[in-house]
């Protein structure tokens, strides 16, 4: 994809100035329910997890990442929690976000003071130039993906993550995340070429 195509700023994705951040999330959801529950978590909790997260990072971007994990993690367990209850869902995604904001906030400090390892090779399979292709091609080809390799090609391309990172988020290996992603773009390939 081009970089007409995927555009990341301020806490806000696009495709081709098509999907938001909640429509990226409901995107993910697989059914009717579970995308009406997070846009009602996204529309009345959001900003409070932000406030959780900065309240730890004292970092706009930091804080907004934060919450972007959190509800990736969130939506990859919905069926797990009860949201059923105001006070538990905001205590429940209250500390789902700071608990991700302490880890994020190690792993800075753990950079910053020089004692990392060595990233893996994120340069990998790119995907094929879609600039000839229409928003609703594009959104076709993306929405005709299997779910898990639609979630792998959106945070890696969209969002802009490592594999390692995407692998973090998906809670899966690292060779997964990479055998996904080269599926995806075989399939993305296939029906380019129509």
């Amino acid at each position: 994809m081009t970089a007409a195509h995927l555009l990341y700023y301020n806490g806000f994705i696009k495709l081709k100035g098509m999907i938001t951040t909640l429509s990226f999330y409901i995107s993910l959801a697989e059914t009717a329910e579970d995308k009406s529950l997070i846009e009602r978590l996204y529309n009345g909790y959001e900003r409070y997890m932000y406030a959780v997260a900065f309240s730890v990072l004292h970092n706009e971007q930091d804080a907004e990442d934060t919450v972007h994990e959190a509800f990736l993690r969130i939506i990859k367990n919905l069926g797990e929690y009860d949201f059923s209850a105001d006070a538990k869902t905001k205590t429940l995604l209250g500390v789902i976000t700071r608990n991700i904001a302490i880890d994020r906030y190690r792993h800075k400090k753990k950079y910053e003071s020089g004692n990392v390892e060595l990233n893996e090779n994120t340069i990998g399979s790119q995907l094929p130039d879609t600039s000839e292709l229409s928003n609703s091609e594009l959104k076709a080809i993306l929405d005709s993906l299997p779910y898990e390799l639609k979630e792998v090609i959106l945070l890696r391309y969209v969002a802009g993550y490592t594999l390692k990172e995407t692998a973090q988020l998906l809670g899966v290996t690292f060779g997964t995340v990479r055998y996904r992603q080269d599926k995806a773009i075989i399939a993305i390939e296939e029906l380019i070429k129509g």
